[in-house]
């Protein structure tokens, strides 16, 4: 189409490009050439584009595979680990309540 073409043509000028050269030249692989080039180009855009926006939402802690799954609950033994070094049971801690009054 005439829109690529000027597109190529202003492509390859912007580049660098000898402007008599191209708008005289007419070989296929060339142009075939600047298109390929211009598409990577639009390309790298849009996925720059992509990755800054997709950069602000990522995820800060990132679980790869192979890794420690997540604990789902607590192991008993930890549990009472925790409460002996506390010091004092449920027990100790419902008589705390026994002599309030209203």
């Amino acid at each position: 189409s005439k829109a690529l073409y000027e597109e190529l043509m202003d492509f390859a000028i912007a580049n660098g490009a000898d402007k008599d050269y191209i708008m005289e030249s007419t070989d296929p692989v060339l142009f075939k050439m600047l298109h390929k080039a211009l598409q990577f180009e639009k390309g790298k855009k849009t996925v720059t584009a992509k990755v800054k926006r997709i950069g602000a939402g990522a995820p800060s802690k990132v679980v790869k595979p192979g890794s420690k799954p997540a604990p789902t609950e607590v192991d008993d033994a930890k549990k009472k680990a925790v409460i002996s070094k506390i010091g004092g049971s449920r027990k100790d801690n419902i008589d705390a309540f026994k002599y309030l009054k209203d």
